[in-house]
């Protein structure tokens, strides 16, 4: 499938414009709309009780007043930051704006762009002690880019996957495949982790698969050395320079809903390279 619908989750986090940045050049070379969607944090209040008092209840309006006009300065910021360099870059690009009130309330507007989407571009940002990704990948039904809060170079010149020879592993390949076709490097990281029924070499066939899609990519297999898999995983990202990570959004039940597993946790948790995942 082709990347022709994409969505940016637009943000006051003073880190946001490296992430725009990213989503505005994955839009130039897909040739895809990039939709940004910002949810606005206003303060409702209906006044102190009624006892207060006249004096004290025009003041805490004041203050209600005063709070909302610096959150809807930072909005006004927070969309420029996007929507300048979006302009100057040439794209195809739109912004919608909607209310909510209190942490988490972007949360279910992410997820109903979401599907709609081809690819959603997220921060690190956090509803509930956990990352806002988790609810969109599974949620949304579509592939997430989760990008940390530093400077980029790029992305998606020099991709690594992380893969087991899961369903979730193959899943977000397969939504990576537009990215992959465009890579100047592709390497399969491979942390023997074996399940049952999973071949003791899954690296060597992603790659002959892979190879039928014109991509030509290396197979590693990675020494943990003590470390966790999450953590040898984030560990080789640095040595090989990769700019992205495929993996799959590991995650298991519990009381009726899909938490993220502990090596996909301690990947996002980690890692300074942006990371696609897929459920």
């Amino acid at each position: 499938m082709a990347l022709k619908n994409l969505l940016l989750s637009i943000d006051t986090d003073r880190a946001a414009p490296a992430r725009y940045d990213l989503a505005i050049q994955l839009a130039q070379v897909h040739e895809a709309r990039l939709t940004g969607l910002f949810v606005r944090q206003m303060v409702i209040s209906q006044g102190l009780p009624g006892g207060a008092g006249v004096g004290l209840n025009e003041q805490f309006r004041q203050a209600v007043a005063a709070q909302n006009a610096e959150l809807e300065n930072a909005e006004r910021a927070a969309i420029d930051s996007f929507t300048e360099p979006a302009r100057a870059a040439g794209i195809a690009f739109d912004h919608h704006i909607e209310d909510g009130v209190g942490a988490g309330s972007a949360v279910p507007y992410l997820v109903q762009y979401a599907r709609t989407a081809d690819l959603v571009i997220l921060g690190k940002a956090e509803s509930n002690g956990r990352n806002i990704a988790h609810d969109v990948v599974f949620g949304g039904g579509v592939p997430v880019i989760v990008v940390p809060p530093v400077e980029h170079d790029g992305i998606g010149q020099r991709v690594a996957i992380a893969w087991n020879g899961s369903r979730e592993a193959a899943r977000a390949v397969k939504d990576a495949l537009p990215i992959l076709e465009r890579a100047a490097s592709v390497t399969i990281l491979c942390v023997n982790q074996l399940g049952p029924g999973q071949n003791a070499q899954p690296g060597e066939d992603l790659a002959r698969a892979l190879r039928s899609h014109g991509i030509d990519a290396a197979v590693d297999n990675v020494v943990r050395k003590g470390q966790s898999v999450g953590d040898a995983i984030v560990s080789r990202l640095s040595d090989i320079g990769a700019d992205l990570l495929v993996m799959g959004a590991w995650g298991h039940s519990r009381l009726r809903e899909f938490v993220l597993g502990g090596v996909t946790k301690r990947v996002l948790e980690q890692s300074a390279v942006p990371v696609l995942m897929s459920h």
